[in-house]
């Protein structure tokens, strides 16, 4: 059990400081880079100002769970690409269940998306999204805050904690119940597998899935069967998760044989 004093300073090292550094680090290193006139596009500069925090949170990540001897699990290619599969049909499922919650106002992150490819070239839009931003975004919530409420207390805790914090740092109705349930399978996907790398290749999944598949069936010359397409991904992430169950009790078994 971890004493008191040992949980309190958890919970700034692995919570307090990453998330001030989440909150404050682009807006200062925006701010840097607007006065070293590099360049006076704000969203090229946003974009930077990500690529620099993200390099700032991976050593800091890496450091954390050495300290804590934090240890992954590693599984073949095979279960590579069941996970991909996994966040493609779970990205289907929950962006066409949330598209009949009405939104409480303009959905300012798919503005800013459509303003980003305008301005910028649709790779770097795309490498900015799918990408930067993901990494970002697991490294603080399926990392630092997950594993520090593990450390503390258990892996539910961990899982509720972090989809919570995770829909909350969204925008409109719609992206909060989105980010809630789908950080929960997200969660459930580090806890299960534990490995954070999992978890990320299913949120780099979801946002590229949400960048280029979800316009098409969304949008308003779309003459798709919506309900059609959630019962076949419904399908495909019920079957994919059983395979992926069954994988983990057989690779198990084997560690267990060597």
């Amino acid at each position: 059990m971890i004493i008191k004093n040992n949980k309190i300073k958890l919970i700034f090292e692995g919570i307090i400081i990453p998330y001030i550094i989440y909150i404050l680090g682009s807006v200062i290193i925006a701010s840097i880079i607007r006065q070293l006139n590099i360049s006076s596009n704000l969203i090229f500069i946003q974009g930077i100002s990500n690529i620099i925090l993200l390099l700032i949170l991976i050593p800091m990540y890496i450091r954390y769970i050495n300290n804590h001897s934090i240890k992954f699990v590693f599984y073949d290619f095979k279960f590579l690409i069941y996970i991909i599969i996994l966040g493609f049909s779970l990205c289907f499922i929950c962006n066409i269940i949330i598209n009949y919650i009405p939104r409480t106002k303009e959905n300012i992150v798919s503005e800013n998306i459509y303003k980003l490819t305008e301005e910028l070239n649709i790779y770097i839009t795309l490498f900015i999204i799918c990408i930067i931003v993901p990494l970002i975004e697991e490294i603080i919530f399926r990392g630092f805050f997950y594993d520090t409420v593990k450390l503390i207390s258990n892996d539910i805790l961990a899982i509720l904690f972090t989809s919570i914090s995770f829909a909350l740092a969204h925008s409109d109705l719609q992206q909060i119940i989105y980010a809630f349930f789908a950080g929960i399978f997200i969660s459930y996907i580090k806890f299960k597998f534990k490995n954070i790398l999992y978890s990320i290749i299913v949120h780099l999944i979801m946002n590229l899935t949400s960048y280029i598949f979800m316009p098409l069936l969304f949008g308003t010359d779309s003459n798709i069967n919506k309900l059609y397409i959630l019962f076949i991904m419904f399908a495909i992430f019920i079957i994919v998760l059983i395979r992926l169950h069954l994988y983990n009790i057989n690779n198990n078994l084997e560690r267990r044989n060597i």
